[in-house]
């Protein structure tokens, strides 16, 4: 058999994968994967009714868990790009752009992100060796209101 591997190479698309997305990790009950966790406490509609949803241990690990939905994506980039290099399959990484002005650039509170932002952060991810996207999200403007007085993780 390692005969016909070297002649012939290797089907790959079962060896090592890396799951869920976000998705799925809330029908799973468990964080995405690699991902950050979307937010530290969210709420999630369902068919029947709304379902709280916070991530694992958050009780004894608060401050460790960063929100994607404020995580600068060019990180989430180049940590996927790094964990890429040992996995034999694409992982299913997933972009969140937050639109809201001042979530990526606190000096500037009136900037938000542009086009040409979200761009380079699609660029930076495939010149890195990414090999997919699988979900690119927005947080759309105005619906992630938080002024400097408020923190989602120092609220009740």
């Amino acid at each position: 058999m390692s005969q016909d591997i070297k002649q012939h190479g290797i089907r790959n698309s079962h060896i090592t994968a890396i799951a869920p997305n976000t998705s799925s990790s809330l029908v799973q009950g468990c964080t995405a994967s690699v991902l950050p966790v979307y937010s530290k406490f969210f709420y999630e509609k369902w068919a029947k009714g709304s379902v709280p949803i916070a991530p694992p241990y958050i009780r004894d690990n608060l401050w460790f868990y960063v929100e994607n939905k404020t995580l600068d994506q060019k990180k989430v980039v180049r940590a996927i790009a790094t964990i890429q290099q040992w996995i034999d399959t694409g992982i299913s990484m997933e972009l969140l752009f937050n639109l809201n002005a001042g979530v990526y650039f606190p000096d500037e509170l009136e900037r938000s992100l542009s086009a040409l932002d979200i761009f380079e952060t699609l660029m930076l991810a495939w010149e890195l060796g990414c090999k997919a996207i699988y979900y690119i999200r927005t947080v759309q403007k105005d619906s992630f209101k938080e002024t400097n007085e408020q923190c989602v993780a120092c609220a009740n």
